[in-house]
């Protein structure tokens, strides 16, 4: 194949994209930074540091309540358990989504201008 043919760019354009997808392993937005798509990569960032934040804040809010009720001898109110659990899942699965959205992005063709 010649570094000129349009199969040799073909691949050159998918080795990025496979490149872009391993830093998006370690952060979303991380690849898109790499594709050089500024914009996307922010958007993707800043979603999930949010997203990190808020289950940080919720993780945080659990541990700090169970030792509260630990200390004052109190049983943890399995209501208040159940409260903690579907904020959890709900901030880890915004998360999740974020990751998802910035894997596909990388594969999404893009219009030529």
């Amino acid at each position: 194949m010649k570094p000129d043919s349009p199969d040799a760019a073909k691949k050159s354009g998918m080795d990025r994209r496979f490149k872009a997808f391993a830093l998006n392993l370690l952060y979303p937005g991380a690849g898109q930074i790499l594709l050089k798509r500024w914009m996307t990569a922010l958007v993707f960032i800043i979603a999930a540091s949010a997203a990190l934040a808020w289950l940080g804040w919720i993780l945080v809010h659990f541990f700090s309540a169970v030792y509260k009720a630990a200390i004052e001898g109190m049983d943890f109110d399995e209501a208040d358990r159940l409260k903690f659990m579907t904020r959890i899942a709900a901030s880890a699965s915004l998360l999740c989504l974020v990751w998802l959205a910035s894997f596909a992005e990388i594969f999404i063709p893009r219009r030529k201008r």
